[in-house]
């Protein structure tokens, strides 16, 4: 089958003492699987169980985009803050243990925790392009909030204005707490804020060295980037700032009792403008990023959250209010979504995740050939299918509730056990009518529940843990089921089953399990 990015080779998952070759050789295949379907849909949902290898899976995937697409862009990988470092470690790790020395030579990664450290690492050239972006869960939809950024915006605000050199004196005297950096104003004075107003800033680097700053914060100049992004200027120099400029020069000349307040206007016509920047600089992108990978996927659940909300659709390109509710829409050619929880979502929101999918770049010539519309007809049949199928349970869920001890009987023969029952209803005849319900209800539910699966399995992959430990314990289960006398005698000879609940511990006993049901936490 062909691909979109073909599997890189040189990858070997099998790592002796680490993961085993059983192991190595269901996540080379589901890597392999991923990349197939990717030729043809937008995106794929990688929903193994936890433990099960889905970072080695989704890093193979990965490098393999990376390696494959003809300008070798990078990969996105957007990460939980709390797993923000680990993404890093696991692809050291995969890349010191599963990759030929030839490919590992090749490959790197950058991490951005800011908007705008994610267009410096876009803005590499190609001999420093990296191969793997992390990119932290709020980055993108926190916008560019760094004070360079800002410093560059109120730099062009005065470009050209008559009068402006007096107000430049003025700001560079308080841009410190503009910029809420005052530690800057006590250690370098104004003279720093003149020099850098004075010059371009793609010269602001050398100036920052010079004055013994280091921008990057990470104590290496030899790595160090430019502090403005060039995605930021391109678009600063197609920016109408009379706005900001009119309320720079609302700057107080003195510290007064309304200078905070002055100080704070001022903030937020900055950060305004910034949001407005930034989704300008991902819209006009010159380039699509062959994939995005997005840890814990079922955040998307919810359209409220910000991390929803970038991947709405984009309608009009043109329309700045849709590229506002969706800065990343049409900048990957295809989507990873990774969650080890699908089907705790409920459908409803499961189709919801699968929907983000429609955030592709459709306009490119390696989009789907089926195309959006085709996608969301798609969504929408998944939506009917499994909506069908858990009505169909409900119904049978329902019939099941109306069974009285008379429907037990199969020719006067009554079956206490409902497995031998349930075995023998399926050939007997003459059953009564409610049991015979339950029987057509049942099967409507099999063969809504096979229709729907069907439909969804081109979405979602998923593998489930062995019930049973592997050598050397012998085939022993997984879990050990305890049951709830061992509360009372908490000995391994307790007979098997539940606390017997009765009397006046009834009614709390069931207020306290649907408290917990309702918050597990």
């Amino acid at each position: 089958m062909s691909q979109l990015y073909p599997y890189c080779e040189q990858i070997t998952l099998h790592v002796s003492g680490r993961i085993p070759k059983e192991d190595a050789d269901r996540q080379e295949s589901t890597a392999r699987e991923i990349l197939c379907r990717l030729k043809d849909q937008p995106g794929v949902v990688l929903a193994d169980e936890v433990g099960m290898g889905k970072t080695f899976v989704a890093l193979a995937v990965a490098i393999s985009a990376a390696m494959g697409n003809k300008e070798h862009l990078p990969v996105v990988v957007m990460v939980p803050p709390s797993l923000q470092k680990k993404w890093p470690q696991d692809f050291e790790t995969f890349c010191a243990h599963c990759l030929a020395p030839e490919i590992c030579r090749k490959v790197s990664y950058g991490t951005a925790t800011r908007a705008v450290a994610f267009l410096k690492l876009i803005d590499d050239p190609p001999e420093r392009r990296k191969t793997i972006i992390f990119v932290t869960h709020g980055a993108m939809s926190n916008g560019l909030g760094d004070k360079w950024v800002k410093l560059a915006l109120i730099q062009r605000a005065l470009r050209h204005r008559r009068g402006a050199e007096q107000l430049k004196l003025n700001l560079c005297k308080v841009m410190g707490s503009l910029l809420r950096s005052s530690w800057m104003d006590s250690k370098y004075g104004q003279e720093l804020w003149i020099e850098l107003l004075g010059k371009h800033p793609s010269e602001w680097l050398k100036v920052l060295h010079r004055w013994g700053i280091d921008p990057e914060g990470d104590n290496d100049s030899s790595n160090d980037d430019d502090p403005v992004p060039q995605a930021v200027l391109d678009i600063l120099n197609l920016l109408d700032t009379n706005n900001l400029y009119e309320k720079l020069c609302m700057i107080p000349k003195n510290k007064s009792a309304s200078f905070e307040k002055r100080l704070e206007e001022i903030r937020k016509c900055i950060q305004d403008e910034l949001k407005l920047i930034w989704h300008q600089c991902i819209h006009h992108m010159q380039f699509r990023l062959p994939l995005l990978i997005l840890d814990e996927a079922h955040h998307l659940k919810n359209e409220s959250t910000q991390l929803a909300s970038l991947f709405r659709c984009q309608d009009a390109k043109d329309d700045m209010d849709e590229i506002e509710k969706g800065a990343l829409n049409s900048s990957f050619e295809r989507m990873l979504f990774l969650t080890a929880t699908p089907f705790q979502l409920g459908h409803a929101e499961l189709c919801s995740v699968i929907e983000r999918f429609e955030g592709i770049a459709w306009d490119s010539p390696l989009a789907p050939r089926r195309g959006r519309e085709c996608f969301l007809e798609e969504v929408n049949g998944l939506r009917k299918a499994l909506d069908s199928a858990q009505e169909s349970t409900l119904r049978l869920d329902d019939a099941w509730g109306r069974l009285r001890s008379d429907d037990l009987v199969i020719r006067e023969k009554i079956y206490d056990d409902p497995d031998r029952w349930w075995d023998c209803i399926q050939s007997a005849i003459g059953l009564s009518s409610q049991a015979e319900n339950v029987f057509h209800c049942y099967r409507l539910a099999e063969d809504r529940m096979h229709a729907a699966e069907n439909i969804l399995k081109p979405w979602v992959i998923r593998h489930l843990k062995s019930r049973v430990l592997p050598e050397p314990y012998q085939g022993e289960p997984r879990r050990k089921k305890l049951p709830g006398n061992l509360i009372k005698s908490r000995t391994s000879e307790s007979p098997v089953g539940g606390l017997n609940v009765t009397g006046d511990t009834i009614v709390p006993f069931l207020l306290a399990a649907r408290a917990t049901a309702c918050s597990p936490n």
